[in-house]
């Protein structure tokens, strides 16, 4: 198991290999040991014998377990990532052709391998983020499910394993929300006029991951009747909450559109970024690069990745055509509405390129686990010391690690720069050990 934990090139089936082992592991023991109860032996000969066993039984046990706890935390971090990201294939899978207890047991071999990991901060960071992504993107396969799963993590992880709690509460609070302005709008058609028909998921900011604002090398610019219903809901919604204020994320945003080709309608679902730059085209059949990145202030990286989306994608989805042709998207190309576009199904979906969780996208979450940890770290120290007042340096070392131990093996030279930073920015008026 070590051996293969500690290769990267094992990262994408490093999970499911684990698993198998496990597995074969649980069911030797199983035929060496039957299960018995001992109950109907009679003779203390066999009485003595079944004891034995039992207890090889329970020695073999717990040598496998200790084998894949050491196995999994010969690598720091990756595993619980992995786990995570496993986790999340399940989840958007489901149940499948499984039974619902085989299911429920496979949810339960993979939390146990998450009681294995001591990088447990880790793995929350990542099942956080793809749980966010799950619920926005509608990509889960049961809510039902992602609920059970929630409970069964508090009940591995402690209470404190709660942002589901609050990501689920703030999916149903929005969904009422919608209803109400939905009836607002049918109330008042005049007053909402040209807004659309608008849905929106108003999140509670600190239980979900940090989606940036669009800052550096964007200027994006929603389209005259995108921004209309934008403006009737944030107007809206500030008649009901007065002291809150929306923050926009557009990078979550999908649309539903109409789009007119000479083979007929079709209603197809896109990202925002998506939408905007197909909308351009309902003015010019051939637009540049250049000319899209001027009209939308789409970053251009993203604007790369969104065209390749339209012109490039599977069969059945190139609304776009691209000149001249090319696997890639460069600044110097043209694009065409592609008027002589089919595709068997009335209804269908462009999908964004690179929607799974991106080598970007999983150096960010760990680089944030690394701040979190000093965070995390900072708040212990100073909190034991508030509560013993004044101790040595190592009697503080031992308290913190065996506080933080549960969430992430600390590193005992940035606990100690830690107390001195906290001592030269005098954080507390209470005795911090010299150094």
């Amino acid at each position: 198991l070590k051996t293969l934990i500690s290769d990267p090139a094992n990262d994408s089936h490093m999970i499911e290999s684990t698993l198998v082992l496990k597995r074969f592991a649980d069911k030797a023991v199983t035929s060496l040991f039957p299960a018995s109860t001992g109950s109907q032996l009679s003779s203390p000969d066999e009485r003595d014998a079944f004891l034995v066993q039992h207890r090889q039984r329970i020695e073999l046990e717990d040598a496998v377990l200790q084998g894949l706890k050491t196995g999994i935390s010969s690598r720091q971090n990756a595993p619980a990532e992995w786990i995570a990201k496993h986790l999340d294939a399940v989840m958007r899978r489901g149940q499948g052709s499984s039974t619902e207890a085989e299911f429920s047991a496979l949810l339960d071999e993979i939390i146990a391998l998450v009681s294995y990991t001591p990088d447990k901060d880790v793995f929350k960071a990542f099942y956080s983020t793809q749980l966010a992504k799950r619920l926005l993107l509608n990509k889960s396969a049961s809510d039902d499910m992602e609920r059970d799963m929630i409970l069964r993590l508090q009940k591995e992880m402690g209470e404190e394993f709660t942002s589901g709690d609050v990501m689920m509460k703030d999916l149903q609070l929005s969904e009422s929300l919608v209803k109400s302005y939905q009836s607002a709008q049918a109330k008042n058609p005049e007053h909402f006029q040209g807004s659309g028909d608008f849905t929106a998921n108003v999140l509670t900011e600190s239980a979900w991951p940090a989606y940036p604002l669009l800052k550096d090398g964007w200027s994006f610019q929603l389209t005259p009747g995108l921004q209309r219903s934008i403006d009737a809901f944030t107007q809206w919604y500030s008649t009901q909450h007065q002291n809150r204020q929306l923050s926009w994320r557009y990078q979550l945003a999908t649309v539903t559109m109409t789009a007119r080709f000479d083979s007929g309608r079709y209603e197809i679902t896109l990202s925002l970024f998506q939408a905007v730059v197909l909308l351009q085209f309902n003015e010019d059949d051939s637009l540049s690069f250049k000319e899209l990145h001027e009209r939308t202030g789409i970053e251009t990286k993203e604007l790369a990745r969104t065209l390749q989306s339209l012109s490039l994608g599977r069969k059945g989805t190139r609304v776009l055509l691209k000149k001249p042709t090319g696997k890639d998207v460069n600044p110097q190309d043209a694009f065409v509405w592609n008027k002589s576009f089919t595709n068997d199904r009335i209804k269908f979906k462009i999908n964004q390129i690179q929607q799974d969780m991106s080598a970007e996208e999983t150096k960010k979450t760990n680089e944030q686990v690394i701040v979190d940890r000093v965070s995390v770290l900072e708040a212990t120290i100073v909190r034991i010391m508030k509560a013993r007042k004044k101790m040595t340096l190592q009697l503080l070392i031992d308290a913190v690690v065996t506080d933080v131990n549960k969430r992430f093996p600390p590193d005992i030279k940035e606990l100690k720069k830690r107390v001195e930073s906290l001592i030269e920015r005098e954080v507390s008026d209470t005795a911090f050990p010299m150094l």
